[in-house]
């Protein structure tokens, strides 16, 4: 926990993140590399903030997320920014990508929020129609078993079983039951 002397108000700490992001954004745009990974922790950020001002929302995972977005915006329109799988809530892995240097999985997973409503209506529309197709065939092909089962059975000479069928019960059982009858 920070000295009470070092902790500062919720904009403050968010102006110093933002400033931060730009300078990393900088920095990356003159580096050679493809892309960078820029953790957030947002538990980290709240242990800046004055104890008041903690618990009213003022920074979020969002928030930080959202400047870590714009400041790659900033300093190239042409970047890609991904937010990463994650396990816990409060803390985030943001990978941002030189221009034609993302990953295929990352633009298909980018690309797939895009997709207006029409596409992805045609998109399930197909799902259901090859799911259907798919059961139809499943079915045709049981049926078609049981013909065959029912076709080779024919020629098998079937016949019913247990048609003679032995009384088990024993005399007294016999007796009992015709004493009741009465």
């Amino acid at each position: 926990q920070a000295a009470p002397s070092l902790l500062k108000t919720a904009g403050e700490v968010l102006a110093e993140f933002r400033q931060e992001m730009e300078q990393k954004m900088l920095d990356f745009d003159i580096a050679p590399e493809s892309f960078i990974k820029v953790s957030l922790n947002l538990s980290s950020k709240l242990k800046q903030v004055v104890p008041e001002e903690r618990e009213n929302g003022k920074i979020t995972m969002e928030i930080l997320k959202y400047l870590v977005y714009e400041a790659a915006e900033e300093a190239n329109e042409e970047w890609i920014a991904y937010k990463e799988p994650s396990e816990f809530m409060d803390e985030v892995t943001v990978a941002i990508y030189k221009e034609g240097q993302a990953p295929p999985e990352v633009l298909e997973e980018i690309n797939k929020g895009e997709m207006p409503d029409e596409v992805r209506g045609q998109q399930q529309a197909l799902q259901q129609q090859q799911q259907r197709q798919e059961q139809q065939r499943a079915m045709k092909n049981d049926q078609e078993k049981q013909r065959n089962a029912l076709k080779q059975a024919e020629g098998e000479g079937v016949e019913a079983l247990n048609q003679n069928k032995r009384d088990r019960r024993t005399i007294e059982d016999y007796q009992r039951e015709n004493k009741r009858a009465r």
